[in-house]
């Protein structure tokens, strides 16, 4: 199944899609449809204006410093710019998982491949040698 989703750094909407095959999407997937019900915007009642947003975001944020402190979160870049630490947790998880496979990452919600790859890094040494290394078995 797929969303629509809007992105406050880009301005611009894309399409999030879910696997309702894994649990969790599944459960992420039914808690959005019980918010949202008959309701275009999920936390507001209209197209909110970016002072709503703001205010939105303001009061949110503290609750989840504290769910990283509770999860022992070191970074500080978590309690600097916590919704964009957990974006970032997100695609490098997400990454990780699939053995760095930019492109479809890329399409869970970025732009394009470079910009990922722009944010987030390229392949780590360690893959970049697993990889390489392995091309030659492919002979």
């Amino acid at each position: 199944v797929t969303t629509e989703l809007y992105e406050t750094k880009t301005e611009k909407a894309y399409m999030k899609p879910l696997i309702l095959a894994i649990p969790h999407a599944r459960e992420t997937w039914e808690e959005i449809k019980t918010l949202g019900k008959g309701r275009e915007w999920l936390f507001f009642d209209k197209e909110p204006t970016k002072a709503q947003i703001k205010y939105f975001l303001d009061n949110l944020s503290p609750r989840l410093k504290e769910a990283y402190k509770y999860a022992g979160v070191t970074e500080d870049y978590a309690y600097r710019k916590p919704f964009h630490f957990l974006r970032h947790t997100g695609a490098h998880l997400w990454l990780m998982r699939t053995d760095y496979d930019y492109g479809l990452v890329s399409e869970l919600g970025w732009e394009d491949i470079n910009t990922l790859r722009d944010c987030y890094g390229g392949l780590p040494k360690e893959v970049f040698r697993r990889k390489i290394t392995s091309l030659k078995n492919c002979v």
